[in-house]
């Protein structure tokens, strides 16, 4: 079995691997590297997003929304403004207990 790298990400600490269907693309986040990624395989094109911040772990809600667990809590998060060249997220709806 021959083992091919689909990209050369070097992240820091990549963790949270998610296939969304919803995308078409696997979905994954550089924790210390405050960074999401993604990787369409139909096209082998990826992208980095900064966020500013830790994250741990995504869930897609509908084909743009998310769900992102970051250091400080838990924020939806639309897809189409992070995959853009200025990332935003929403505002946090839960935050870390102090």
């Amino acid at each position: 079995m021959m083992v091919e790298v689909a990209v050369a990400a070097e992240n820091q600490l990549g963790e949270g691997v998610i296939w969304s269907p919803q995308l078409s693309r696997v979905l994954w986040a550089d924790i210390p590297g405050k960074s999401m990624w993604s990787f369409d395989p139909a096209t082998n094109s990826h992208t980095k997003t900064d966020l500013g911040e830790r994250l741990s772990a995504v869930v897609m809600l509908s084909r743009s929304k998310m769900l992102v667990a970051f250091a400080s809590g838990l924020a939806f998060v639309d897809w189409r403004r992070v995959s853009g060249p200025k990332s935003q997220k929403s505002s946090l709806i839960c935050r870390q207990p102090a």
